[in-house]
């Protein structure tokens, strides 16, 4: 089917949509769907959206699961900066747990299980005891850019905490999700997808594609 920019104004023009939808096209791989906006026709790749939409709620809520390892590491003191300790020390600890537990969740949906023991006299240790056995070669670097990172936010937030290695994780879930999902998207489906993108600052799907495409500036 040949594109033509005279049709798709043609169809806005009678339509007069809300949303901006035009029209969608079928492909081998799926549909991709023309939708105004910003006096621009663009072509959208929804699929894309969807993952980066998934990878999104992924990154902000999702909790990556912790199990006990055979020798705990000392945390603190030894292995921390100044800064480092002064962050993992103001976390939210349960002290109803025994020993203590690090339960703030900028670190324990990152796949650490941190013990803290006080022995009196100002004498602390913290300790990490659990870690994410999914992830290869995870632990105490990926502990310590955990902790750099929340020291750096301004927000305390669960999506600016997530190191490396678990945003790449997160990323390879958000595909398998999305593989799994169907190919084709209906209209209502592809509106949601657009509200969500207005109201997200994102022009790309994790894999660093773009999510819709200019094809003719309306003047």
């Amino acid at each position: 089917m040949s594109f033509s920019i005279a049709k798709c104004r043609r169809v806005k023009k009678k339509e007069e949509v809300e949303d901006g939808i035009i029209g969608s096209l079928d492909t081998e791989k799926g549909n991709i769907w023309l939708y105004s906006a910003n006096s621009e026709i663009n072509l959208l790749h929804p699929a894309r959206l969807k993952e980066r939409m998934v990878y999104d709620r992924l990154l902000a809520s999702h909790p990556i699961q912790s199990t006990k390892i055979p020798e705990p590491i000392l945390i603190h003191p030894g292995h921390l900066d100044d800064r480092q300790a002064t962050t993992i020390l103001s976390l939210y600890t349960n002290t109803r747990q025994c020993p203590a537990r690090i339960t703030d969740r900028r670190v324990m949906y990152n796949g650490f299980d941190l013990a803290k023991y006080d022995h009196g006299d100002n004498n602390l240790t913290i300790k990490l005891e659990g870690r994410n056995p999914d992830i290869q070669f995870f632990g105490l670097s990926d502990l310590l850019e955990t902790l750099d990172l929340i020291s750096e936010s301004k927000e305390d937030k669960l999506a600016t905490s997530r190191p490396s290695k678990v945003r790449a994780y997160l990323r390879n879930e958000a595909t398998r999700i999305n593989r799994d999902a169907a190919s084709r998207f209906t209209r209502k489906e592809v509106a949601e997808l657009l509200v969500y993108s207005s109201t997200q600052p994102v022009s790309s799907c994790p894999h660093n594609k773009p999510l819709s495409t200019c094809l003719h500036e309306i003047l």
